[in-house]
């Protein structure tokens, strides 16, 4: 019935109780992420979707993102029928943590207007497919990004993500507070 490997897999507690410090430690460094972005949000001189901050932020954990657990924060965030507006930071087990800004609907309008220039982390597009798909599969690995062209086209949403590795675990807030710093301070 059981394989030698999963015969294995089972009787390894050390695993699965590693496994459930590992996702504390994350919940709690998307908790002091959450903290200091809303200290950013203060200097931000675009504007947000004012119902974007009626909520404290969200993290969120689950078992099966393809199969493999993760861990979710969406602060600032907006979740309509009409929009979306959101920066949303994941963790996802065996892959990597990113941190993307999802906008959609009436919440287009409020998509930042700059430009990223020689960000030096590999960045990606996504304006078609699944938005909510978060592999970043179908998404388009971008060099420099003038945005105000993506919000002059009809499109259904944009995605903005950056990309980190597991290795860069400890600079994952600082790298996030730089993402959210280029795109909207």
């Amino acid at each position: 019935m059981f394989t030698e490997k999963e015969i294995r897999y089972l009787s390894d507690k050390d695993f699965l109780l590693t496994k459930r410090v590992v996702i504390e430690k994350v919940v709690n460094l998307f908790a002091e992420l959450e903290a200091s972005l809303k200290k950013e949000v203060e200097h931000t001189t675009d504007p947000f979707p004012s119902r974007a901050f009626l909520k404290a932020g969200k993290i969120s954990k689950g078992e099966n993102f393809r199969g493999l657990p993760y861990v979710i924060l969406d602060y600032p965030r907006l979740f309509s029928k009409e929009a979306v507006f959101a920066y949303r930071t994941m963790f996802w087990w065996g892959n990597f943590f990113s941190n993307t800004l999802h906008v959609s609907g009436a919440a287009l309008e409020y998509f930042p207007k700059r430009q990223i220039v020689k960000y030096p982390l590999p960045l990606y597009l996504q304006t078609s497919g699944d938005p909510w798909d978060h592999s970043l599969d179908s998404a388009e690995e971008v060099g420099d990004i003038q945005m105000t062209s993506l919000t002059r086209k009809i499109l259904p949403f944009v995605k903005l993500t950056q990309k980190i590795s597991l290795g860069n675990y400890d600079q994952v807030k600082n790298l996030s507070l730089s993402f959210f710093q280029q795109l909207f301070v």
